[in-house]
């Protein structure tokens, strides 16, 4: 990305509200062979009139992610770590 779309964007965002703030979201699924990670670690912030869009190959994590910000991971999956933030809430914090 070249430095003048880096300012720009960071110009367009600056003054935006972070509208849902993920941090470090880590989900495990428990197998009889052990635990498998689904989701390591992933970060990011969503601006006000901003659109996110999660890409990859089938089975890479994009739906658990999804359902882990949701906290709607059922049995056998956990969430093991992370932080959900909006509107000033961590969402994995409330039951």
């Amino acid at each position: 990305m070249s430095e003048a779309i880096r300012k720009s964007t960071a110009e367009t965002y600056e003054n935006k509200e972070v509208v849902l703030d993920v941090k470090d979201l880590r989900v495990y699924y428990e197998t009889p062979k052990g635990d498998v990670l689904a989701v390591d670690g992933i970060h990011f912030k969503l601006y006000e009139g901003e659109t996110l869009g999660l890409v990859g190959e089938s089975g890479c994590g994009k739906s658990t992610a999804a359902m882990g910000i949701l906290q709607l991971i059922t049995p056998p999956g956990r969430i093991v770590t992370g932080e959900v933030w909006l509107d000033g809430s961590n969402l994995l914090a409330m039951s």
